[in-house]
């Protein structure tokens, strides 16, 4: 029994020491910096599906031309990433991009597509 004690004791004692070097003070005040890259939201205003059409590639062309890439995460076709057109290229993002998801398609490279009906 006694044993168990001094064992328990031991383990307890160390518990304590790892907990007191595990946290040093002032290091929970610290600022959590804000990742860059992070989206940020653009105004969207109401478009019908066509409208939405064309000012989406007429943007496109536009950014395109401008810095020889997509408006995409890797610049390649893809889900559009609205704060890059928006508002340099577009006044608003198309309000109805959450259902219809609008992409830059692959072929015919650069041409606006939808991955859903609206």
């Amino acid at each position: 029994m006694q044993r168990y004690r001094v064992i328990l004791a031991f383990l307890l004692l160390a518990l304590l020491l790892l907990t007191a070097f595990a946290c040093k003070p002032g290091e929970g005040s610290r600022a959590t910096p804000t990742p860059t890259g992070t989206p940020q939201p653009v105004p969207t205003v109401a478009m019908s599906c066509e409208e939405a059409w064309d000012a989406t590639q007429a943007a496109l062309d536009a950014y395109h031309a401008k810095y020889g890439n997509w408006p995409t995460a890797d610049g390649k076709p893809g889900d559009i990433v609205w704060p890059k057109l928006v508002p340099e290229f577009m006044e608003y993002g198309p309000g109805n991009d959450n259902k219809c998801d609008w992409w830059v398609e692959s072929d015919p490279e650069g041409q606006v597509c939808r991955c859903y009906e609206c």
